[in-house]
């Protein structure tokens, strides 16, 4: 993943949670993590950090660079758990022998 003296980007994550071996390293490497937590990273992160790859790619081309609220809100609300599972919160909380 990081090549050419960079850091890994967005399209490497998503590259990373398609991996068949990420999936058996979840159910099998890290026996700490219950069903819940398996599908939120397999089916939960993914679809998430697409909607945040499409936002950033359409926002990086765009002429005007102002956001309104509503543009934002959803995304805000989903990596920090409001009024739902939150991708920092949930991270966070992962069991340490995960990291």
């Amino acid at each position: 993943m990081k090549r050419k003296n960079r850091e890994p980007a967005l399209k490497d994550f998503l590259a990373m949670l398609k991996l068949r071996s990420f999936e058996q390293f979840l159910h099998k490497l890290v026996p700490t993590l219950d069903a819940e937590q398996q599908n939120f990273l397999l089916k939960e992160l993914p679809g998430t950090l697409r909607k945040l790859k499409k936002e950033r790619n359409r926002r990086a081309h765009e002429r005007l660079q102002t956001y309104q609220r509503e543009d934002v809100a959803p995304l805000l609300k989903k990596f920090l758990g409001i009024g739902q599972t939150g991708v920092l919160p949930f991270l966070a909380r992962m069991p340490k022998t995960a990291r």
